[in-house]
């Protein structure tokens, strides 16, 4: 089931560029601050997104995304937007891992085409490691997103050096406000009746 939220979020993030966005009252500190997105799909039907999300610094191509969809009982979806020169233009799937207050994990992501010079890599993983993920996010104070080239054979992937172009940092004071902000109103979201076209 999660790898189908994840694919259906990744792929409606052409339209997070050119939604409207709603902005979630008391969810905003620091660089965080929550908002509620509704999609029209094509059976007539809308699907709410409500999500956590904060900046890399200035660099707005560069973001976190925390997303609840009630459809989907509100399970948490962590992706991150990097602009496309950050991995010299090519999505890298394999070679993405994350570091949260010098603690390194695994993300193994789903990588969409986010805006035209930039992709998504949403975290695949199983409903508990979403969790926990989200529970670490939570209580850290610093996010590193790294790219390494560990697919190259001429590398070792223990001892493979990150140049500071390949790796974008984000401040994690405030996601936990702005994540439970969002996941309530998500957990309190009544969804919109699906009228027959018949």
């Amino acid at each position: 089931m999660l790898a189908g939220i994840v694919l259906l979020l990744s792929s409606l993030t052409t339209v997070y560029a050119s939604q409207h966005k709603i902005p979630i009252e008391d969810s905003t500190f620091q660089d965080w601050s929550a908002y509620k997105h509704e999609f029209a799909l094509a059976d007539g039907s809308v699907l709410t997104d409500y999500a956590a999300t904060s900046f890399a610094g200035s660099l707005s191509d560069n973001r976190i995304i925390i997303s609840f969809v009630p459809r989907f009982e509100c399970v948490p979806v962590i992706s991150v937007v990097v602009a496309s020169y950050i991995t010299s233009g090519e999505a890298t799937p394999h070679a993405v891992s994350l570091e949260i207050d010098g603690r390194e994990l695994p993300f193994p992501a789903i990588v969409d085409a986010a805006e035209e010079a930039a992709f998504r890599y949403s975290y695949n993983a199983s409903i508990l490691d979403q969790t926990n993920l989200l529970q670490q996010l939570d209580v850290g104070s610093r996010l590193v997103v790294m790219f390494n080239d560990r697919q190259s054979a001429s590398v070792d992937a223990t001892t493979a050096a990150v140049g500071p172009d390949k790796m974008v940092s984000f401040s994690l004071l405030g996601s936990r406000k702005s994540g439970l902000a969002a996941k309530a109103l998500c957990e309190a979201h009544t969804p919109v009746p699906l009228e027959s076209n018949q």
